[in-house]
Parts: structure tokens; C-alpha cells; sequence
């Protein structure tokens, strides 16, 4: 039988020169599922947790129609390339928006597109300067686990999550905490970053935990994205916005230090240019030489077990990106980034990762031609495995 779950919800925002709503506390998996069938493109549950999360942060700060970039567009669920195409083409001759309500008149678009990011888009009314937003949710199953009946669980089974949003302008400070039940509260999540935008010739800086999307996710790609799902041909590209805040309660998929791009407008195009470096500790199993056997992904500490695959590598990364969007339409990219863990990793099969260094490059590029898109990417381990997709 399913466990009942009792839950208390607290969530409130404070504009200095606003108050403003929450627009939605959670995003539930029945509202996902009236989006595109979102659910049926999950691959994995680390992606679930990820896209829940993304979501729900963008149904509370939603894009601004009149500043959405294409890439941001098709980051949305089900937009396809030549949807956002032809959205950015109506905004280049029509003007500003003054409603969303308006996506409904672009030709060869409308109703399909504003059902689509209606929940993820507005327009602004103007800068809202200074503001602090605090979340939180507490829950626990009312029904008891077998880890809670066989003492295996040394935490308590209260399930918590904490998140902190300080708003400044383009200066932007984020703290999440989370417990999952049966975990002790210092054996909880704790992720953080400050982020700042437009400092002159640097586009964006991120301090802290951030993620990395880059091509079509041969090379870097170590955020939440949709699989294929029933509507293979629309959702086959993937689309990533760069470096951004991590504001996700997955334990695994991010980096942790710092991060910064730039642009500049060169030869009737945009040439983009990111940086990265991070070192931060990950779980796993070793064996009685202290190897490495695989990674933890799951992050959950409640048991002894557990907690051993804590911290049992430091990962240490640096790389970058350099991209060239042309105005035509086409653009062209590569990313390279190299990896070193303080202890080995032990593997018996062809092509899968061993030894404590490993360097990934890749070269990725699009056209597109009214409907039709075309893209791909090649990338290589340096170890001998290539993969390639168009």
C-alpha cells in the first residue's frame, strides 16, 4: 500500500518596492503531464528530480517575453527550434509585447506556442529590485519505513527542505538545504551560489554550485533535460543556456566552484566564450586498496552503509567553451574540459572510464532553414571512445 504523506507547506516573498505571490509552490506531476506528456521523456529519476525543480523555478521567475533569447525558448518543454524561430522573427518586427496573450497571433505559431510556455513566461512590468524569498516544506510518512523499524535509519524520518533567494538587481544569492527522512540533519544537503549578471565585457559569473550545458550533451551536460518520449522529432535537440545557478536538491549532477562567460558581437553574429572550474567531494564504494569502484548517485546517507560512500573522491575540473552564433541562422561550437580524482578507478570494460585523469572534447554545430534543423556533434574521451550524433 502507498504510504500516506502529511506535509506542511510554508513559502512567502518580499519585495522591497514590490509584494508580489508565489505563483505555484510546487509543480505536481499531473500540471507537468498537461505539458508535452513531460514525464514519458524522463530517463532517469536524477532527471525527474531536476526537471521538477527547473520548472517549478521557472513558473516563479518567469522569462520575460521581451528579453527571451531563442535558447532560452527552446529550453521550454516541447519548443521546437523553428517554433522559436519564428517567435523571435515576430518580436524583431512586431516590438515589444504587452501581453502574453499576443503569442496566439504569430503566424504558423500561435495557439500551439502560448499553450506550450504560458506557464513560463510573462511580461514584465519592470525591474523589481530588492527582494527575499523564503521556502520551506516539512513532510513525513506517516507510515513507518522498514529502515525506521529495524533501527537501520539513525536519522529521524521528518523529510525537510530549505531554500533562501536574496534579489538585488542583477546580483542574485541562493542557499538550498535539504534532509531526506531517516538521514541525520548533518548528514542533509547544503548547496549555495552567488550570481552576477552583465559586468561589462563578462556577460555572467556564478561563485558556488552551478551547471554546465554545451551542444547537444556529448561532452557537458550536467543538468536536467527531456528525452524522447512520444514526440521524438520535437524534442530530439537538446538546447543549453551555458553556466547557471544550481538550485536542484540532486546530490550528483553539478559542479562547485566558479564560473564566468562573456559575448561580443563579431561579424554579424555572437561569439560566446565560457570558462569553468570546479572541486567539490563525491560519494562512492571503494575496495580494500581504497580504489574507486563507481560512483553514489542516489544521495541518500541513512545508514551506516551509507554513509561510508561519503566523500570518498574529490573530483577536480577545469574547461571551457568557445561558440560562434551566426544571425543567419547556423552557429558552431566546441568544449573541451579535463578531470582528475585523487584516487584511481577501477574498470574491466572496453571504454568505460579508469585511472584517476580524463580529458573530453567535442566540437558541436547547427543550421537551420525556415522549418527545417539541422545539427550534431562529435566528441572524444582521448581514451580511444568516440560518439557522434546528427
Amino acid at each position: 500500500m502507498t504510504a500516506l504523506t502529511a506535509s506542511l507547506f510554508f513559502a512567502s516573498r518580499l519585495f522591497m518596492q514590490e509584494v508580489d505571490t508565489v505563483r505555484s509552490p510546487t509543480v505536481e506531476r499531473d500540471e507537468i503531464d498537461r505539458h508535452e506528456s513531460l514525464f514519458d521523456q524522463i530517463q532517469t529519476e536524477s532527471d525527474d528530480l531536476q526537471l521538477i525543480d527547473e520548472l517549478t523555478w521557472r513558473q516563479e521567475h518567469p522569462f520575460d517575453l521581451n528579453s527571451i533569447s531563442q535558447e532560452e525558448l527552446e529550453s521550454l518543454p516541447g519548443v521546437t527550434p523553428a517554433e522559436a524561430s519564428s517567435f523571435i522573427s515576430f518580436r524583431r518586427h512586431a516590438g515589444r509585447f504587452v501581453s502574453v496573450e499576443q503569442l496566439r497571433v504569430i503566424e504558423g505559431v500561435g495557439e500551439g506556442l502560448y499553450e506550450k510556455i504560458k506557464p513560463f513566461v510573462e511580461v514584465s512590468g519592470g525591474a523589481r529590485g530588492m527582494g527575499i524569498e523564503l521556502r520551506s516544506r516539512t513532510s513525513r510518512d506517516l507510515q513507518p519505513r522498514r529502515g525506521f523499524l529495524d533501527s537501520s535509519f539513525i536519522g529521524s524520518s521528518v523529510k525537510s527542505y530549505n531554500r533562501l533567494l536574496l534579489e538585488a538587481g542583477e546580483v542574485q544569492v541562493g542557499a538550498v538545504f535539504e534532509k531526506d527522512g531517516g538521514e541525520r540533519f548533518s548528514d542533509g544537503f547544503v548547496s549555495g551560489y552567488a550570481a552576477v549578471k552583465d559586468l561589462g565585457f563578462v556577460s555572467h559569473v556564478v561563485v558556488g554550485d552551478f551547471t554546465a550545458d554545451a551542444g547537444q550533451g556529448l561532452v557537458l551536460w550536467r543538468s536536467s533535460a527531456f528525452g524522447k518520449g512520444s514526440e521524438a522529432v520535437s524534442v530530439a535537440k537538446k538546447t543549453g543556456l551555458g553556466i547557471r545557478p544550481y538550485r536542484s536538491t540532486d546530490e550528483f549532477n553539478f559542479l562547485r566552484g566558479v564560473a564566468a562567460s562573456s559575448a561580443l558581437d563579431l561579424l554579424d553574429g555572437n561569439l560566446a566564450v565560457t570558462a569553468f572550474f570546479s572541486r567539490r567531494s563525491l560519494a562512492g564504494s571503494t575496495d580494500i586498496t581504497d580504489a574507486l569502484m563507481g560512483l553514489y548517485e542516489e544521495g541518500f546517507f541513512r545508514t551506516q552503509n551509507e554513509l561510508q560512500k561519503q566523500k570518498a573522491v574529490t573530483e577536480q575540473l577545469f574547461g571551457g567553451r568557445i561558440q560562434f552564433a551566426a544571425a543567419g541562422g547556423w552557429s558552431i561550437g566546441a568544449t573541451a574540459y579535463h578531470s582528475r580524482f585523487d584516487k584511481p578507478f577501477l574498470s574491466d570494460r572496453v571504454f568505460e572510464f579508469s585511472g584517476q585523469t580524463a580529458t573530453v572534447a567535442g566540437v558541436d554545430g547547427g543550421v537551420q532553414f525556415e522549418r527545417l534543423t539541422l545539427f550534431g556533434e562529435v566528441a572524444n574521451s582521448g581514451a580511444g571512445a568516440v560518439a557522434g550524433l546528427a
